[in-house]
C-alpha cells in the first residue's frame, strides 16, 4: 500500500508541478512539496544533492525564523542569501553516510518563478553502502509538507516519501 500510495503522490506531483511551476506569477499553492535528487557521482567521488521547492515556501519559513526577506532572484535579494540557505538546509536536512554525517557544501541556486533549486555537495566519498536521510525540509510551517527523495547510487535508484510523521528514512546500496 505504501508504494502505491508514494507512486500515486509523484504522479500527482509530476502532473502538478510542471503546471504550477511553470506559471509567470507567483500564486498561492494548495499542496507543499519539496523533491531532492541525491546522486553518487563516482567520478568526482562525490554526492551531489538537488533541492527543488518552492521559493515564497522558503522565503517565508526563513524570515519566520528572523532571517528578513530574502528576495530570492531579485535585484535586491539579500546579500546574504546563500548562507541562509545553506544554514537553513544544514538545520532541517541531514544525510548520514555508511553511519557518519556528511557535511554538505552548498555548490549554488537557481531560482525561477515559483520554483528554487538549490545544490550541494558532499566531497570525497568513495563508496557508500548505507544512507540515512532525514529531511525537515519546511514542516516547521506546514503540516501537509511532502518531502520525496530520489537517491542514484551506482546501479541502485530507490525514492522515498518523507514528511512530518516520517522524517527519516535508511537505505542499503
Amino acid at each position: 500500500m505504501r508504494i502505491g500510495l508514494f507512486h500515486s503522490l509523484l504522479l500527482i506531483f509530476g502532473l502538478l508541478a510542471g503546471h504550477v511551476w511553470a506559471r509567470p506569477s507567483s500564486p498561492p499553492h494548495d499542496f507543499h512539496v519539496s523533491v531532492t535528487q541525491i546522486n553518487c557521482n563516482a567520478q568526482t567521488q562525490s554526492v551531489e544533492i538537488t533541492i527543488k521547492l518552492f521559493t515564497d515556501d522558503m522565503e517565508q519559513s526563513i524570515k519566520s525564523q528572523g532571517g528578513g526577506d530574502l528576495r530570492l532572484g531579485d535585484a535586491r535579494e539579500a546579500a546574504n542569501a546563500d548562507q541562509l540557505l545553506l544554514e537553513y538546509l544544514r538545520n532541517r536536512f541531514a544525510l548520514l553516510l555508511d553511519g557518519k554525517p556528511a557535511v554538505m557544501a552548498w555548490v549554488g541556486k537557481e531560482v525561477e518563478v515559483d520554483a528554487l533549486w538549490c545544490y550541494l555537495e558532499v566531497p570525497n566519498i568513495a563508496h557508500i553502502s548505507s544512507m540515512e536521510i532525514t529531511s525537515r525540509i519546511l514542516t516547521e510551517i506546514f503540516e501537509d509538507q511532502a518531502n520525496v527523495v530520489h537517491i542514484s547510487c551506482g546501479e541502485q535508484n530507490k525514492s522515498m516519501f518523507l514528511s512530518k510523521i516520517s522524517l527519516s528514512e535508511r537505505v542499503s546500496l
